[in-house]
């Protein structure tokens, strides 16, 4: 690796080592190498011996945030007399990550005092798909992964191939503006992308279609849905304690992969993250079958800030967009 990918890489494995060794903190969140080809998963780590294969690079591409209220739910539960444990949960969380934090906190989903954060200025995530296109399949060797410029190198078996970041970098990450952790309470040195700003053209595109027209494009995007619930297992924000997809009295939405059912699962889903999406693209990176559902959930992220000024997870003091309203939008409504 480069110097300044090696350095990032050791400064974010000493802060998760760090935060392993304060009498404070009980595991830390972050990435191991996966098990297959150019795979990372992730990390939970309670002691420094399982951070033997934690790493940081371009391809650690899952939400940490998604995993602080699991972490929480899957506690065992306490024998009698046992006071629970108080100490904090440590996460490695870039830009995005850190709104998706922001959002669970503003809910009250997880409390500030129960966790230590290790941000990191983010200069993009790989997008593995689009990585095993321009490679012709998932390499099997050895293989590191740096920064170099603005470009990415891969190493395999020895050999670099140099591939341009905007040609092999999640869509998410092009359009961020803000790579850089919005909360955190250590920050490693590491370079960051340029702000960007969020591309609303294809957004734009699907509105401007006659009614017919857009319905029969979001028929023929979700008439591949194999209704797996990965977008919403993998989300951040799919937090709740008793999800209505899965309320069985009374059912509101059934389990049959029928069209119907499909549509009412996804348009469900797609308000419930209306003003809580933070757009970091963990549900279409993980979609089996490709259905562009940044698309539907940018689409009430434009009306959100179109209509309230509302930009999810970027302000600590905003309180969630449908917990509030000013007096003007009671009009209308019995409001005097």
């Amino acid at each position: 690796m480069s110097a300044d990918s090696r350095d990032v890489e050791r400064g974010v494995l000493d802060a998760m080592r760090r935060a392993l060794g304060r009498e404070d903190v009980k595991a830390v969140i972050g990435w191991r190498r996966g098990s297959f080809g150019l795979r990372t998963r992730p990390l939970l780590a309670y002691d420094a011996a399982q951070l033997s294969d934690a790493v940081y690079n371009p391809l650690c591409a899952a939400n940490p945030a998604t995993y602080l209220p699991l972490e929480q739910k899957e506690r065992p539960p306490l024998r009698r007399g046992e006071a629970p444990d108080a100490r904090k949960t440590a996460v490695v969380l870039r830009g995005c990550e850190s709104r998706s934090l922001m959002v669970q906190l503003q809910e009250h989903v997880v409390a500030r005092e129960a966790v230590h954060v290790i941000g990191v200025p983010c200069r993009g995530v790989v997008d593995h798909h689009m990585l095993s296109l321009k490679l012709g399949g998932e390499p099997r060797g050895p293989w590191a992964i740096e920064w170099r410029n603005d470009d990415l190198v891969l190493t395999l078996d020895g050999r670099e191939r140099v591939l341009p970041s905007n040609e092999v970098l999640l869509s998410e990450c092009r359009e961020c503006p803000h790579p850089v952790p919005l909360v955190y309470d250590e920050l490693v040195d590491s370079p960051a992308r340029n702000p960007a700003r969020l591309d609303y053209d294809a957004v734009r595109r699907i509105e401007a279609m006659p009614p017919k027209q857009r319905f029969e494009f979001w028929q023929q995007q979700l008439s591949r849905c194999i209704r797996c619930h990965a977008c919403r297992n993998v989300c951040p924000q799919c937090s709740c304690p008793d999800c209505i997809l899965e309320r069985l009295n009374p059912v509101w939405i059934r389990r049959e992969n029928v069209p119907r059912e499909t549509w009412l699962y996804h348009f469900t889903r797609a308000y419930h993250l209306t003003g809580r999406c933070t757009y970091c693209g963990e549900c279409e990176r993980v979609c089996p079958v490709g259905i562009p559902l940044l698309l539907l959930y940018k689409k009430l992220q434009k009306d959100a800030a179109e209509l309230f000024g509302f930009e999810a997870g970027v302000k600590m003091e905003d309180e969630p967009l449908f917990s509030c309203a000013t007096p003007n939008e009671l009009e209308g409504f019995g409001g005097g």
